[in-house]
């Protein structure tokens, strides 16, 4: 018998159910495998298109990051020295050192707090680093 067709048998089968209120709908092979292919080849493209969406905008913002950072560095090596006269005829007067000044204090305490985090960073990827290699080496984490 060809595939795709009822014998007596099954045809009785299916009467039988239909009598009992029971649907029967009889669809052709392969009918509901292209739509589970279909559905599923949409949901991927709707992935696709989410994704691809989420990295351009990343790119776009990272874009103007850059732009910004790249113009605000040069105004400030331009007008450096202007922007830290205005700040020091704003603060009041003081000892006249150069220890004494404004704008150097900052500038060294800036300084001071970026060196203060980048060592932070090293010891905390140092720890995390030694404490997953110790975990792999117990076979707790073994990816550690």
């Amino acid at each position: 018998m060809p595939p795709g067709q009822l014998n007596l048998d099954q045809l009785a089968r299916v009467l039988f159910l239909s009598a009992g209120n029971i649907h029967v709908q009889i669809k052709k092979p392969g009918e509901t495998a292209l739509q589970t292919l279909q559905d599923k080849a949409s949901k991927g493209t709707s992935q696709l298109v989410s994704f691809g969406t989420d990295l351009l905008t990343k790119i776009v913002t990272a874009g103007f990051a850059l732009i910004l950072i790249f113009v605000l560095s040069i105004y400030m090596l331009v007008y450096g020295r202007g922007i830290g006269d205005l700040a020091r005829s704003i603060m009041p007067p003081g000892n006249g050192t150069k220890a004494d000044d404004y704008p150097t204090r900052i500038v060294k305490s800036v300084g001071g707090y970026v060196r203060g985090q980048i060592l932070f960073s090293l010891a905390m990827g140092a720890g995390a680093g030694v404490g997953l290699y110790i975990l792999g080496l117990l076979g707790i984490f073994p990816d550690g």
